[in-house]
């Protein structure tokens, strides 16, 4: 809640600037579960996955958003599915993302994508193998 007040820069008395943050938090950000608004807004889609990546509407909220991307353009997808790995990186929701954009990638494009990928083909290869 400290982050949310407003912050005077100046000389002593004398206020120079007055800084009022726009903080964006679980508290202040409804989760976007429908792939429809998400589909709306991407990027505002994207931050409410980064947002809510540990409340129980986590799974809900990127479902939505992977939803929503198969319908863009290839490098738009991309970009926003690169945009939420790095957001969320190797944490729980992280992988629970490159998961679910893992489930289809016919449609993503992204470095991201082309990793996962890569790491089937050599899981592959390396099964046949076995």
């Amino acid at each position: 809640k400290w982050a949310d007040r407003a912050h005077d820069h100046g000389i002593a008395d004398w206020s120079a600037l007055t800084v009022r943050p726009l903080v964006v938090g679980p508290d202040t950000l409804a989760p976007i579960t429908d792939p429809d608004v998400a589909g709306r807004d991407l990027a505002l889609a994207a931050l409410t996955v980064m947002t809510h990546a540990t409340s129980p509407t986590a799974g809900a909220t990127m479902k939505a958003l992977s939803t929503a991307l198969a319908w863009q353009a290839d490098a738009i997808a991309a970009a926003y599915t690169e945009l939420v790995a790095s957001g969320l990186g190797r944490t729980e929701a992280g992988i629970m993302w490159r998961n679910l954009v893992a489930t289809d990638l016919s449609f993503f494009t992204s470095p991201l994508s082309e990793e996962l990928r890569e790491e089937g083909r050599e899981e592959g290869q390396v099964k046949e193998a076995a």
